[in-house]
Parts: structure tokens; sequence; C-alpha cells
């Protein structure tokens, strides 16, 4: 789902206020469900990893928003990342690049 997309969907729900638009930090949508009163801000990084009627259950109080946690094998073993140190994260970036060249490692003929 698109920021747009979100957008007009919240215009067809008389329920559901929007607030604003937070831009500090995480950019993120603010809303309001008026008959109980929730308000929720959803980062907008996240929107195009959720559907239409997840929005709406998780803006509505039907649903709790779940806080993905990552988890890597790195280690040799499953850990979550939240629990790395510095060193380690580093080690999971560099991973991600591919860049798995060893420096001066190249043979010459």
């Amino acid at each position: 789902m698109t920021l747009h997309q979100m957008l007009e969907l919240l215009d067809g729900q008389p329920a559901i206020e929007k607030v604003g638009i937070v831009m500090e930090g995480n950019p993120a949508v603010v809303v309001k469900h008026v008959p109980t009163g929730l308000v929720t801000q959803i980062p907008i990084c996240m929107l195009e990893k959720i559907d239409e009627q997840t929005m709406l259950a998780i803006l509505t109080g039907e649903r709790e928003p779940q806080a993905l946690r990552f988890m890597s094998r790195i280690v040799g073993y499953m850990s979550h990342l939240d629990a790395w140190n510095a060193s380690k994260i580093g080690e999971l970036r560099d991973r991600h690049k591919g860049n798995y060249s060893v420096p001066g490692g190249e043979h010459s003929s």
C-alpha cells in the first residue's frame, strides 16, 4: 500500500480521523479511531508491507500491531538481532552488501 492509497482508504472511514504526519526521525502517519480514542502512529516505510484489511483492523483496535524482530543465523545459531553488539551488527551489514572479496586476495597469473 502506498501513502496515497492509505489516505484514500482513510477518507472512506468516517470513524477514523487523520491527525497528521510526523516527519521527525522515522516519518509516520498519525490517525485516531474516534469511537475508542485509539491513536496509532504508522511508519510510512511499513505501508508497503501491510494490506488494507490488516490496516483497518489495527486502526480500529481489532488487532494489535506487531513489531517485526529480525533474526539471523550468522553467529552459528538463530538469535535475535536486538541482542547483538555493534561489531556483529556491522558484520551483518557487510554480508548484506554482498562484498565477499578478500583484500589482496586476487591471484596474479
